[in-house]
């Protein structure tokens, strides 16, 4: 099993990087906007318009949606293949 840590590292106003660590190393660099209704265009913190707030929060949604739907596959296809291992003793 992977631990995902992240660590939060303020950048400039209203600017976090958020570092994805696994197995000690950065994995992943992201800089994010530490204000609610911002966003991150050409290193600066911009205000996003309400019609794009709308549409990425619709689109946040439909891919939640998605997800959910292909988390409970993956649910059922990892308890099988615990259940095959078990069979054969890989874990106790």
């Amino acid at each position: 099993m992977i631990v995902l840590i992240e660590r939060k590292v303020k950048v400039g106003t209203g600017l976090l990087r958020v570092d994805r660590m696994r197995k000690g190393k950065v994995q992943r660099k992201k800089v994010i906007s530490s204000r609610k209704g911002y966003k991150v265009a050409d290193g600066k913190s911009v205000r996003q318009s309400p019609s794009e707030r709308r549409k990425r929060k619709v689109s946040a949604k439909r891919g939640a949606r998605k997800r959910a739907a292909k988390l409970s596959r993956i649910l059922i296809k990892r308890k099988i293949s615990i259940r095959r291992g078990k069979r054969q003793g890989l874990y106790n």
